[in-house]
C-alpha cells in the first residue's frame, strides 16, 4: 500500500525498539509487520537510559489502546538521556516509526470514512 507522504521506515536492517508493549497491541502490530524487533522495556529503564546502558523506550500509558480506539489524541512518551549522543539513532528511529503508525492510523481512518488517502 503506497500512500503519498508517508514517512520513510528503512527495512532493510533489523530494527529494535525497547517498550511497555501490553498496553498497545495495535503499535506492536504496526512494529512487527515493519520487521521491528520489541523488547520489553525493563522496569528501571529510566536508570538504565541516566546509566547509558539503553538509549531510548517508548513509554506507553495504561489507557492508550482505549484512546487509541475512540480516535482520541493517544499519547506516547519516547523516554531518552539528550545529553547522550549516542541516543540519537534510537530517539529517531523511535520518533521515526511512530511518525509512520501515527501517518497509516490517520490513512486508514480515512479509508473506512470512504475518504481517498490521496486527496
Amino acid at each position: 500500500m503506497s500512500w503519498a507522504n508517508a514517512p520513510d521506515i528503512d527495512t532493510s536492517r533489523p530494527e529494535k525498539v525497547d517498550i511497555n508493549a501490553a498496553n498497545a497491541p495495535a503499535l506492536v502490530n504496526f512494529l512487527r509487520r515493519n520487521a521491528v524487533r520489541i523488547e520489553p522495556a525493563p522496569a528501571d529503564y529510566e536508570a538504565k537510559i541516566r546509566a547509558g546502558r539503553l538509549d531510548a523506550v517508548i513509554v506507553v500509558p495504561d489507557d492508550f489502546q482505549e484512546h487509541w480506539l475512540s480516535g482520541d489524541g493517544a499519547r506516547l512518551e519516547i523516554v531518552y538521556d539528550d545529553s547522550r549522543a549516542d541516543s540519537g539513532p534510537a530517539t529517531r528511529q523511535a520518533e521515526r516509526l511512530l511518525e509512520a503508525f501515527n501517518h497509516e492510523t490517520g490513512m486508514l481512518r480515512m479509508i473506512a470514512r470512504g475518504v481517498s488517502p490521496d486527496l
